[in-house]
C-alpha cells in the first residue's frame, strides 16, 4: 500500500507529466468507465496535488479526477496508441503518451467543490511543510484511539500508513497502546518530530522506508537490544511493529504471548 511519501512523489510525477496540457482521448477497456469520464476529453490540466493517500487531478473548468489507489492502484505511463492492458481503469492520452490508471480502487469524478469537502474529512497532511504542528497535536488531543491506531486514521491525520506509524512511535518512545489523548506534552511533541522524521526520510529516499522495527519481529532493538515484538491492535488489527522496552509498555504480557 502506497503511503503519503509515495503517493506525494506520484502526484508531482503526474503534475510534471500533466500540468499544461490537454486531454486528446480519454479510453478504457470498460465503456462504462469510459463514460463516466468523457467531460474530460478537451480539457486542460491545470494541476495534480495530493492530500494524505489521496491524489487530485484538477481540470480546467472545475472538474476534479479524485484517486485514492489503496492497495494495488498506480499510475502509469505509455506510448498513445499502445492496446490498452487489462489493468487500466482510464486512459488519459496527452500529446504522444497515455497516463493511465491502473487498477484504481477508487477513481471518480468530481466538482472542485467535492474535492474540496473530501480534502475537509481528512486530517492534517504530515507531508504539507512546513509540518502542521499545531493541527497535528490539535488532532491527537482530540482522539481517544491507541496512539499507534490514531495515526493510521485518515480522519485524525493524513498520509501514514502502517510502515510509517510503526517507525515514528519507535523513534518517539511512546506507548502505541496507550490513548492518543493521554499522551504528555513531551511526547506529543517527541511524536510529531518522529512522523516528520521518518516521512521526509522517505522522500529523500524516493519513496523507500528505513525499517528499523518494522517487519523486525524478534530480532533486536536497534536502540536497546531488547526483542522486537509484532502485535495487533483494535479497532485495524493491522500488525504493528515493537519494542516494547523503548516504548515503556507496562502490563502487556497478554499482546506478547
Amino acid at each position: 500500500m502506497s503511503e503519503g511519501p509515495q503517493v506525494f512523489l506520484r502526484a508531482r510525477w503526474l503534475h510534471g507529466r500533466l500540468s499544461g496540457r490537454r486531454v486528446h482521448d480519454v479510453r478504457s477497456r470498460d465503456s462504462a468507465l469510459t463514460a463516466r469520464f468523457a467531460p474530460l476529453r478537451g480539457l486542460g490540466i491545470e494541476r495534480v496535488r495530493s492530500h494524505g493517500k489521496r491524489i487530485f487531478l484538477e481540470f480546467e473548468g472545475g472538474l476534479v479526477l479524485h484517486n485514492h489507489q489503496r492497495m494495488r492502484g498506480r499510475w502509469r505511463v505509455l506510448r498513445r496508441f499502445e492496446p490498452l492492458l487489462p489493468t487500466c481503469w482510464i486512459a488519459l492520452d496527452v500529446g504522444d503518451e497515455s497516463v493511465q490508471n491502473h487498477d484504481g480502487e477508487v477513481l471518480e469524478l468530481v466538482t472542485r467543490g467535492d474535492a474540496e469537502r473530501i480534502r475537509a474529512e481528512l486530517g492534517p497532511d504530515v507531508l504539507d511543510e512546513p509540518f502542521p504542528r499545531a493541527a497535528f497535536d490539535s488532532a491527537l488531543r482530540a482522539c481517544r484511539l491507541p496512539i499507534a491506531e490514531a495515526l493510521l486514521d485518515q480522519s485524525v491525520v493524513s498520509g501514514l500508513g502502517n510502515v510509517a506509524r510503526c517507525e515514528a512511535v519507535f523513534l518517539a518512545r511512546v506507548d502505541p497502546t496507550r490513548p492518543a489523548v493521554r499522551l504528555a506534552d513531551d511526547e506529543l511533541l517527541r511524536l510529531g518530530d518522529a512522523v516528520r522524521l521518518v516521512t521526509r526520510e522517505s522522500l529523500r529516499q524516493r519513496g523507500r522506508w528505513t525499517h528499523r522495527v518494522y517487519r523486525r519481529d524478534g530480532q533486536p532493538c536497534p536502540r536497546c537490544d531488547a526483542r522486537i515484538f509484532r502485535i495487533e491492535l483494535p479497532p485495524s488489527r493491522r500488525r504493528f511493529y515493537v519494542c516494547p522496552s523503548c516504548s515503556g509498555m507496562r502490563n502487556e504480557r497478554d499482546l506478547f504471548a
